[in-house]
């Protein structure tokens, strides 16, 4: 025989050898007789040679060593499914204490405060830690098990992961209190469209959120003069006050910015979208903690703006 039988055929040879009886087996194991029977058969046709004796049933002196071997092999396949199961166990209980959520550099730390709030309200036992990554490094992460959740803007440019929608946050426009376009209390991308521009370096990390940006520009009636892409609001609002450029970034971590530079919402762009991202196929308990964190951050958004 070139493949291993069936574990359910051996079965079926150690019940028949415990009771020498087919009928009392078939009862053992909950089937009937006759396939009891018709399964040793075709296993003693496939390995060549008869298992049993029958009328009275007996083991061959090739079914004693048989069984011998059969039920060394089957506690052997036992114990390793329960070492199996223990390391699995083990695997799901760190995943079940520790939860690590990406996020990109455009998060606001007022959000990660809230997500702390929501896991010592409603997961006390879990060890809670945040990472900050690119959007492209946030889906290799996902993919890996590295993180359960990943925090950043819509579009991704992904269909395979799962999104929750957080919180909407308007594109601004960070400025030096000098410029005369500090005075309005909004602007029109167009606006812009012959300034230089200071953006997160969404070219490199979200691609999908940079062509977007790009498209709104185009659409508008300009391409954009993006002249330099920074990795955190500290560095955007240091080229602002240099003059380097007007920098656009998500509202929601242009707060607490010093006096000489102000903030201005893009009137006639659509809100960013902040979505909170998990596998499709991760585990039952990073989801149920994924939809609480969200939940609860949706609730929080609602009270906040009703």
């Amino acid at each position: 025989m070139s493949i291993p039988p069936p574990l359910r055929k051996l079965q079926y040879v150690l019940a028949v050898a415990r009771e020498l009886h087919f009928r009392r087996a078939a009862e053992r194991l909950n089937v009937s007789q006759p396939y009891i029977s018709r399964q040793i058969k075709e296993f003693e046709a496939d390995i060549g040679f008869n298992i049993f004796r029958r009328d009275p049933v007996c083991l061959t002196a090739s079914g004693q060593e048989l069984v011998v071997r059969i039920s060394e092999m089957l506690s052997r396949l036992d114990a390793d499914f329960r070492i199996a199961v223990d390391a699995a166990k083990a695997v799901n209980q760190r995943q079940a204490k520790e939860f690590t959520i990406g996020h990109c550099a455009c998060t606001s730390p007022q959000l990660r405060r809230q997500i702390r709030v929501v896991q010592k309200v409603r997961f006390p036992k879990l060890r809670m830690r945040f990472r900050i990554l690119s959007v492209l490094d946030m889906f290799e992460a996902l993919e890996s098990g590295q993180i359960q959740v990943g925090i950043t803007f819509a579009p991704l440019g992904r269909d395979d992961l799962r999104q929750i929608p957080l919180r909407s946050e308007r594109l601004c426009a960070i400025l030096p209190r000098r410029n005369p376009l500090s005075a309005e209390s909004s602007l029109s991308l167009a606006d812009l469209s012959k300034r230089a521009l200071v953006t997160a370096d969404f070219r490199r990390t979200h691609p999908a959120l940079h062509q977007w940006l790009n498209g709104q520009c185009l659409a508008t009636g300009f391409r954009p003069a993006f002249v330099e892409e920074v990795t955190s609001t500290q560095e955007a609002t240091d080229l602002v006050q240099e003059g380097v450029g007007i920098a656009l970034l998500p509202e929601g971590v242009c707060r607490n910015d010093p006096q000489d530079v102000c903030v201005i919402p893009i009137r006639d762009l659509k809100p960013l979208e902040l979505v909170l991202v998990y596998r499709s196929n991760c585990s039952p308990i990073a989801e149920r903690i994924a939809i609480g964190i969200a939940e609860s951050i949706r609730s929080d958004e609602l009270a906040r703006t009703s």
